[in-house]
C-alpha cells in the first residue's frame, strides 16, 4: 500500500510539467480528473472498511493495528488526490509525515505486543484489560 501511495505521487506530479500542457496535456488532465474520482471512491471504501472492521474485531489487537493503518492509508489517498486537484504540494508533504508517524506507531505497538506476549503467553484484549490500575 505504501508503494501505491508513492506511485500515485510520482505519476500525478507529471501533470505539472509544461510538456504535458501542450497537446496531450488536455487529455492527460481529463484522465487525472477521472482518476481522482476513482481514487476518492477507493479512499472512502477503505475508510469504511477500516471503521467497520474496528467495530467488528475489537478483541483482536493485531487486526486493530492493521485496520488503523488502513484508516491512515485512506486519509493519505485523500491528501494526495486533493493535492493533485489543487496543484499544491502541501498535501503530499502531509502524506509523507502521516506515513512516517504511522510507521512509528506500528513499530512501537508491535514491540509492546511482543513484550506482552513473552510475559503472558497470549495476546487478547481481555487479558490486556487486566493491566488497568
Amino acid at each position: 500500500m505504501f508503494g501505491l501511495c508513492v506511485l500515485s505521487i510520482i505519476l500525478f506530479n507529471f501533470s505539472s510539467f509544461s510538456a504535458f500542457h501542450k497537446g496531450w496535456g488536455i487529455l492527460f488532465n481529463e484522465l487525472i480528473a477521472r482518476m481522482i474520482k476513482v481514487y476518492l471512491i477507493l479512499s472512502g471504501i477503505l475508510f469504511i472498511v477500516g471503521i467497520v472492521g474496528l467495530f467488528i474485531w475489537r478483541k483482536h489487537i493485531l487486526l486493530a493495528l492493521i485496520l488503523l493503518e488502513l484508516l491512515l492509508l485512506a486519509t493519505n489517498f485523500n491528501l494526495v488526490m486533493f493535492s493533485v486537484e489543487l496543484d499544491d504540494i502541501v498535501g503530499q508533504i502531509y502524506n509523507i509525515i502521516v506515513l512516517t508517524v504511522g510507521a512509528g506507531e506500528t513499530a512501537i505497538g508491535i514491540a509492546i505486543l511482543i513484550v506482552y506476549y513473552r510475559l503472558r503467553g497470549a495476546i487478547s484484549a481481555d487479558s490486556i484489560n487486566v493491566l488497568k490500575g
